[in-house]
């Protein structure tokens, strides 16, 4: 975790310890036109708790990737992710340590990392044939820890394309 709630990003002031989760977000770019993702690191295997919770990340990115289909509501796609996360138990961790929470489970990608269309609660906007969007559920447990997943998709008039292909699987350090 950062130093702060409000800006969980960037080192803490303790080292890491075995079986904590390490929450990387990545970044690339092709051509000018850029993709986002997460990838969970563990030193030595990841405690069950977070092995789970990641599990409901995974879940949730699921479900909301096989609904990005043109005319998906933007908003509707949060409420989904949200109804998942209080399905199991963690909406109180879900994006981010309350009040700091944040309402939106994925926002558009391409010559900026953060574009339109937001993935967000309320949002009335509808996925458009050619839409880039990051899909990032994260999970969060005040004081001891965080897991997430996120990549890079591209809304077709069939079935989501994935345009990042690092695999999701916990990447594990001696």
């Amino acid at each position: 975790m950062g130093l702060t709630p409000a800006v969980a990003q960037g080192a803490g002031r303790r080292a890491i310890r075995r079986g904590e989760p390490l929450v990387m977000d990545l970044s690339g770019g092709v051509h000018g036109y850029l993709s986002d993702q997460t990838r969970v690191f563990s030193v030595g295997p990841l405690a069950g708790e977070f092995r789970d919770a990641y599990q409901v990340c995974r879940d949730i990115q699921a479900l909301i990737v096989g609904s990005l289909i043109p005319g998906a509501g933007c908003g509707d796609l949060y409420a989904m992710a949200l109804k998942e996360a209080t399905r199991h138990g963690l909406a109180a961790n879900f994006m981010g340590e309350a009040p700091y929470q944040v309402s939106f489970i994925g926002h558009g990608v391409g010559l900026e990392i953060d574009e339109l269309p937001y993935l967000a609660r309320g949002n009335p906007a509808l996925l458009e044939v050619g839409n880039v969007v990051a899909i990032e559920p994260k999970l969060v447990f005040p004081g001891r820890g965080a897991v997430g997943v996120e990549n890079t998709w591209l809304v077709t008039e069939s079935e989501p394309e994935a345009l990042t292909f690092t695999s999701d699987e916990i990447i594990e350090v001696a």
